[in-house]
C-alpha cells in the first residue's frame, strides 16, 4: 500500500530526528479512551473512515509524536492515537516516529496534544535521564528500538516480509498457510472466495499464486483494492473486492 509520505518535507524530517518505527510497537502505547473523533490537518473533524480515505487521498504530513517524561519516569504516545488505529488496522507496517523529550509528560500536562489518559511507566525502557534536545530519534530513546536491540532487527525482518494486510504465512507456526498456497499453484484455473479479507493481504497471495479471487469484507476496502491492483499489475477480473456480510450472502 503506497501512502504519499508527506512527512518527508518536515523539519524534524530534514534534522534526521524522524524514524520509521514498527506500527505493532506504537499500537502498544497508544491511549484506547481516546475520543472517536479525530481531526484533519486543517482542524476538520472527521470520524475515523474519514481520515482513512484523506491519508490515502492527501498522504501523511506528519509524523506521530512519542512524547517522555525524565523527571516522572513515564512515556506516551502524544501525538497519532487516531492515525495507529488506523494503520495497525489496514496493515502498515513501519510508520514515521519523533520523540519528544520533556520534564513530564502525561494527561494532566497543560500542553498535551490529546484527550487519551494513558501513560506508561519507564521499567528499563527509557536509554535516557536527562534532557539534551528536545526532541530526538526513536532508537536514541527507547530501548527496544534501539540499533542494538533484537526486537528491533526482528520487527524489521518481519516488515520485509509485509505488504498489505498481515502475511499470515511469517507468523504462522503450522506452515499452513503455505501449504495452501502451494495447492492453489498445482491447481489449473483455480478460483477462491475470500471471506472477512480484510485490507487485502491474503487475497493478493493467492491471486499471485494463480487463482481468481472474490474477496469480500463488510467494510468497504475498495480504495485499497484498487491500490494493490495497481500495484502489481493485477486485472479485476484476478482479484475482485466486494463489500458485504457474509454471513447474508
Amino acid at each position: 500500500m503506497k501512502i504519499k509520505v508527506g512527512w518527508k518535507n518536515h523539519d524534524l524530517y530534514k534534522a534526521g530526528l524522524i524514524e520509521m518505527v514498527p506500527t505493532n510497537w506504537v499500537y502498544n502505547h497508544w491511549g484506547t479512551d481516546v475520543t472517536p473523533q479525530a481531526e484533519l490537518l486543517d482542524g476538520t473533524p472527521a470520524d475515523l473512515d474519514e481520515l482513512w480515505e484523506n491519508i490515502l487521498q492527501d498522504g501523511l504530513g506528519e509524523p506521530l509524536i512519542m512524547r517522555v517524561g525524565i523527571l516522572n519516569n513515564k512515556f506516551r504516545l502524544e501525538a497519532g492515537n487516531h492515525r495507529i488505529q488506523l494503520f495497525h488496522k489496514y496493515g502498515v507496517g513501519e510508520i514515521p516516529v519523533v520523540v519528544q523529550v520533556r520534564e513530564r509528560c502525561g494527561p494532566e500536562e497543560a500542553d498535551v496534544m490529546t484527550d487519551a489518559t494513558h501513560n506508561f511507566n519507564n521499567e528499563n525502557e527509557l536509554l535516557i535521564s536527562e534532557i539534551t534536545n528536545e526532541y530526538m530519534k526513536p532508537s536514541e530513546v527507547f530501548r527496544s528500538l534501539s540499533k542494538n536491540s533484537s526486537i528491533s532487527a526482528q520487527a524489521k525482518e518481519d516488515q520485509t516480509k509485509t505488504t498489505y494486510g498481515v502475511d499470515v504465512s511469517s507468523v504462522r507456526a503450522d506452515n499452513l498457510d503455505k501449504k495452501m498456497i502451494k495447492h492453489i499453484s498445482s491447481l489449473e484455473s483455480p478460483k477462491v472466495l475470500d471471506l472477512a479479507c480484510g485490507a487485502g493481504g491474503q487475497s493478493l497471495r493467492l491471486a499471485t499464486a494463480g487463482a481468481e479471487v472474490t474477496a469480500v469484507d463488510d467494510y468497504d476496502y475498495s480504495v485499497v483494492f484498487n491500490n494493490i491492483r495497481e500495484d502489481n499489475n493485477l486485472m479485476e477480473e484476478r482479484l475482485q473486492f466486494m463489500q458485504g456480510d457474509m454471513t447474508n450472502l
